[in-house]
């Protein structure tokens, strides 16, 4: 895992690459997403919030994340022969920009058979309700990286719950604060495999 943050906040995708061959010989896909490429973006983002890292390191980081992704996305290919009957969203809280999760999340969904709809981060409570009330997702994954802006998380499950009555609602990311009795009706998701393991449940 440190290997591949520091390929990310190098930018050597090369090296990233390299560490994903090596580790594909022990490793699924999925496996690889919750063991290497996960763990290292949190790193960045804890040393980023830190100020070890600067915008631009973390900006580098990401975008190489991005890449890697593009490229693991032939091993995460869906079954061709899975109808796309379920749809799914995705988005962030109003003020968070961070959304690498969420792309790790649309490969996985699309590899289970669902159409997805990434909104990927900053989109407005209003913005983020109408379109649920148009699609009626089946399920709406929220990611929340920054702990500072967990406050937005429950206006955001008010507007998912009175736009689409029917999803299921998962949250994802670094930054959410601890269960509360509140959360009834709300899934956490724990890394991919879980992702999985919950829809297939």
């Amino acid at each position: 895992m440190v290997a591949m943050r520091l390929a990310f906040v190098a930018g050597d995708l090369d090296h990233a690459l390299e560490i994903v061959r090596q580790a594909s010989a022990e490793l699924s896909a999925v496996e690889i997403l919750d063991e290497l490429v996960a763990p290292a973006m949190k790193e960045v983002g804890t040393l980023w919030e830190s100020d070890m890292l600067s915008v631009a390191d973390e900006h580098l980081a990401t975008a190489t994340a991005h890449w890697l992704l593009a490229q693991l996305s032939p091993l995460l290919k869906e079954d061709q022969a899975t109808p796309r009957f379920r749809m799914a969203v995705l988005a962030t809280t109003p003020s968070e920009r961070h959304a690498t999760g969420l792309l790790v999340t649309e490969s996985v969904l699309r590899r289970l058979g669902f159409g997805v709809i990434n909104l990927r981060g900053g989109v407005p409570l209003d913005a983020l309700g109408a379109m649920l009330a148009r699609e009626q997702p089946a399920v709406v994954g929220v990611s929340l990286t920054l702990s500072a802006w967990a406050a937005e998380l429950e206006p955001t499950i008010a507007t998912i719950r009175s736009s689409a009555p029917h999803a299921r609602i998962l949250l994802g990311g670094s930054g959410l604060p601890p269960a509360r009795p509140g959360d009834f009706g709300v899934e956490r998701v724990d890394g991919m495999r879980h992702l999985e393991a919950l829809l297939a449940s």
